[in-house]
This record gives C-alpha cells, structure tokens and sequence, in this order.
C-alpha cells in the first residue's frame, strides 16, 4: 500500500505504507478492499482473513484488527460494505461461500455475524431450476 502526496501540487510522489502478507503466488496475491470510515478493510488469502488498518494518519497506516476465517472459508477475495450499516460482506475467490462480518466503526474491531443461517448456502446441488451444483461466488454487493 503506498500513499500519494502531490497530486495537486504537479510533483507526485509514492511512499511505501504498509505491505500485506502473501502476494507471492496465485493463491495468495489477488484481493479486494474496502474503506469504511477511517478503516482500509483487506482481504487477505495468506492469512485466510481480514486486516483492517487504521488510516486516521495515512503516511503511518496502523493495523487496527485482523480476523481469521475458518479452513472451510479458503481464499477470502471479495470484500463489500453495507453503508447503512456495520456489515461487510466476504467471498472467496470462486469459492461456494459468502459470510458476513461486523466491523466497529470507532475501532475497526471485526467479528463474524454468527446470525447469517448457512454461510455454505451457495454449496449445494439442488436449486430452484434443478440439480446443477454448487454456485461459484466470486463478489457479492449489498443493495437497498
């Protein structure tokens, strides 16, 4: 993560922020973030979860909290909040899964939304229109 200063002025430059860990193969190099508040939220496959930084000083980004997901929960890759509320949505990269996570906006502090039913409801074979198979999730948005 670098942060830009000049960009106004005509004379940019780029200071290294913070790294993440991975970044190293297919597996672990690919994730999409989010910012609510003052909070840069990171999905990040090598430590199969989340980080959330702290951006209140930009030039000194501080890591506010980081969750772990559970194995079943692989790759984590997509990650989306819900403005008029406290929850984030995750998927993995072309996973059947989706899970909910609570971020404090004070703090940055996550946890799971353990009142979400089925977290595996894309992993299954039977669906309305007939047997076809477990879903493939790769995003997912919330929508008024």
């Amino acid at each position: 993560m670098f942060h830009i200063n000049g960009v106004t002025h005509g004379a940019p430059s780029a200071t290294l922020g913070d790294t993440f860990p991975g970044g190293t193969t297919l597996h672990n190099s690919c994730a999409v973030p989010v910012v609510v508040g003052n909070y840069w939220v990171q999905t990040v496959p090598e430590v199969n979860g989340l980080i959330a930084l702290d951006l209140s000083d930009p030039e000194h980004p501080v890591e506010a909290s980081r969750i772990t997901l559970a194995p079943e929960f692989h790759m984590p890759h997509w990650v989306a909040a819900n403005r008029a509320s406290d929850r984030l949505v995750v998927t993995g990269n072309n996973e059947s899964w989706a899970l909910v996570v609570k971020i404090d906006p004070k703090t940055g502090a996550m946890t799971i939304d353990e009142t979400l039913p089925n977290s595996r409801y894309f992993d299954r074979l039977n669906w309305p229109h007939g047997q076809s198979g477990p879903a493939v999730v790769h995003g997912a948005l919330f929508g008024d």
